[in-house]
């Protein structure tokens, strides 16, 4: 004997009335809290290229009609909202800087020194051992500025977390859906 299915009644409006499966008590996830700590990376120079194409066969040195000197600075935050450590400026002009950070072990919340710099870097997606994978490569072979750097503000922020019950509830969705066949998407 088939099982009945049950269809949904059409309403005037289009919408079709649904069941709810559970009840609607309130979870609330806990929020952390924790220091964030700003910086500024002050004005310096970036040679950017501003000629035809795309500049790589190009130095400074052999065209310096198709580069321009220009200021620029950037800023950076210790933490992101969901708590994870930075470890990259904000991109400005095409570029970005690595930093390392020392942290005081007596004191967590005291803003950490910036020991080490690198120079102007950009995001390379790259083919390694057969996977894509996206690595930090330098912007170019003639321009390794730096830059001062200036420390703005702390601030506590709220991280975000997940609420147990709600990551629960989707591992058990996804592993309820059934898996396509090999070769098959």
């Amino acid at each position: 004997m088939k099982k009945r299915v049950e269809v949904p009644i059409q309403q005037d409006n289009g919408m079709s009335k649904v069941k709810m499966i559970n009840d609607t008590k309130v979870r609330f996830s806990e929020m952390s809290e924790m220091a964030s700590h700003l910086y500024k990376l002050v004005e310096a120079s970036v040679i950017k290229f501003i000629g035809k194409g795309t500049g790589k066969n190009e130095s400074p040195d052999t065209t310096p009609e198709n580069f321009l000197e220009m200021g620029h600075a950037h800023v950076f935050r210790t933490l992101d909202t969901d708590g994870n450590k930075h470890t990259r400026s904000v991109a400005i002009a095409g570029h970005y800087h690595l930093l390392e950070l020392e942290y005081d072990k007596n004191d967590p919340e005291a803003a950490p020194k910036i020991v080490a710099m690198s120079g102007p870097m950009q995001l390379v997606t790259k083919k390694v051992k057969g996977r894509t994978v996206q690595v930090d490569e330098p912007l170019n072979d003639y321009d390794y500025h730096t830059h001062d750097i200036a420390y703005v503000k702390s601030e506590k922020i709220q991280a975000r977390t997940v609420n147990k019950e709600a990551k629960e509830f989707i591992a058990n969705q996804s592993a309820k859906v059934p898996q396509a066949p090999a070769g098959v998407r």
